[in-house]
């Protein structure tokens, strides 16, 4: 019987086979990544009054654990007014804190599977559950590009912050795609008032995401209102721009970029634009390229032969995801800085751009690139992917057992002062500085911040200290242990 189903629903079973293939790969990368700088922050309740993170501690600060729901919302409240205007990413960062890392690592691992899921319903319609190449596409994508991938998609804080808000912008994009495909929600097709709320809801949800990618997900939100003029797409559009102007007008958005401004007074103004525009140029490179890999649309005759087939919508909507990917990336120019991280909306647009221009070439008989070249390629990328798979799963274990150790370093010694040793830190480890360069430097650290720092007075250092109950905590970067 079930070899039967098996072989009538091959399509389908190959796709939820590459699936949870993929998913059963990211659990274990969950589940060897640590707990790390800004996680032990989170677990407790944000003390905005007394200073905090890069601004330091002040006199009078205190650390209480979070316990409950309402010390959530205690906490998300004066990081809203003192720190960040992200009330969805601190919420999760501090609720998969009180949960704990296992239970974080399970749902997590869901999200990912989800987010691929949507990646791949939005490039595709519902054609997606039928062909598993596109999912495995997809996630070499993801694993390629994404330049952050731990600090995006594993960190505990990062993804709290990057993925899980991005379910939101998915679900808010995927109603507004299948709207212009013709295949709107049945919610959405009556006339009543479930038919606005729905729309508005998720638009708060989507815009109180992210800065940048959230700016995207709006410009998309107003160019498809203005050209389908449909009554729900208003109220969406209504909610996002509310959802967003939360987030960027949030009192603690004013005080993190003074912060900012402050502490990099001391580089020239020309320096940091300089480094500026050199990430952007390194995420364009590495980013743009896979759309036009897949998108020799810049021809003349292949424009010709969208424009003039039943293509022409979904041609329309590959050059929306790539204006969204590219606004993401430029609005970052704003920012004091550009963390690798904050590319990840711009990874996942180009990503769905890609995949939405793959399958206007496959369905639509263009056959600009040879086969032979295309397997090729694919099959080079899909080795490619899996031997840095392996070198990552091999690294997270020797980042897992070194911070085991120095977690069992500090249950053991309870009260004291602890010093972490060179040989001890696994970030210092040079086999692991090594492996992070063949995995494509997808940035194990979080740009280098690790989580415990020489000076026991740092703000993440008390934050260690506080959560292993310990007198204080400090690295020691010379050769020799003291």
């Amino acid at each position: 019987m079930v070899l039967k189903y098996l072989h009538e629903h091959k399509k389908v079973a190959y796709f939820w086979l590459s699936l949870t293939v993929c998913t059963v790969y990211i659990y274990f990368c969950n589940y060897f990544f640590p707990l790390m700088s800004d996680d032990y922050i989170h677990s407790f309740i944000w003390d905005g009054e007394h200073g905090g993170n890069l601004d330091g501690i002040q006199e009078g600060h205190t650390w209480i654990r979070i316990t409950s729901l309402s010390d959530i919302f205690t906490s998300v409240s004066s990081m809203y007014m003192t720190w960040s205007g992200r009330i969805e990413g601190s919420f999760f960062a501090n609720f998969f804190m009180l949960l704990g890392k296992p239970i974080f690592n399970i749902l997590n691992t869901l999200m990912f599977a989800i987010i691929l899921m949507l990646i791949c319903r939005i490039s595709l319609g519902k054609y997606c559950w039928k062909n598993w190449k596109y999912l495995v596409g997809t996630f070499t994508g993801f694993w390629i590009i994404n330049f952050a991938f731990f600090n995006t998609t594993l960190w505990v804080s990062g993804a709290a912050n990057y993925l899980w808000p991005m379910f939101f912008q998915l679900v808010f994009i995927l109603m507004y795609v299948d709207g212009v495909r013709g295949q709107s929600w049945k919610i959405m097709q009556g006339k009543g008032v479930i038919s606005k709320i729905v729309p508005f809801l998720l638009g708060l949800l989507a815009g109180n995401t992210n800065e940048n990618s959230a700016l995207a997900v709006l410009t998309m939100a107003v160019i498809l209102c203005l050209k389908k003029r449909t009554t729900w797409m208003w109220y969406g559009l209504l909610g996002i721009s509310i959802g967003y102007a939360a987030l960027i007008f949030a009192p603690g958005n004013y005080v993190r970029y003074h912060i900012s401004k402050v502490m990099q007074q001391e580089y020239s103004f020309i320096l940091l634009g300089i480094v500026k525009f050199l990430v952007l140029l390194e995420s364009f490179v590495r980013e743009f390229l896979l759309v036009f890999f897949f998108t020799p649309f810049l021809y003349a005759n292949i424009r010709k032969k969208c424009y003039d087939s039943h293509f022409v919508e979904e041609y329309r909507l590959l050059w929306i995801f790539v204006l969204m990917g590219g606004i993401s990336a430029v609005s970052m120019l704003a920012s004091p800085i550009i963390p690798y991280r904050s590319m990840f909306g711009t990874t996942i647009f180009l990503l769905i751009a890609s995949m939405i221009s793959a399958h206007i070439m496959s369905i639509g008989n263009i056959h600009y690139y040879r086969d032979f070249a295309i397997k090729i390629v694919g099959i080079f990328l899909i080795v490619f992917t899996l031997c840095t798979m392996s070198v990552n799963l091999c690294t997270e274990k020797l980042i897992y057992d070194g911070f085991q150790n120095i977690v069992a370093k500090c249950n053991e010694n309870i009260h004291q002062d602890i010093v972490i040793s060179k040989s001890e830190y696994p970030f210092m480890k040079k086999e692991i500085i090594y492996n992070e360069k063949i995995v494509i430097n997808h940035d194990y650290t979080g740009t280098g911040m690790g989580h415990i720092k020489e000076d026991q007075n740092d703000f993440i250092n008390q934050a260690v200290a506080e959560y292993y109950n310990l007198k204080s905590i400090r690295l020691n970067k010379s050769a020799e242990d003291k």
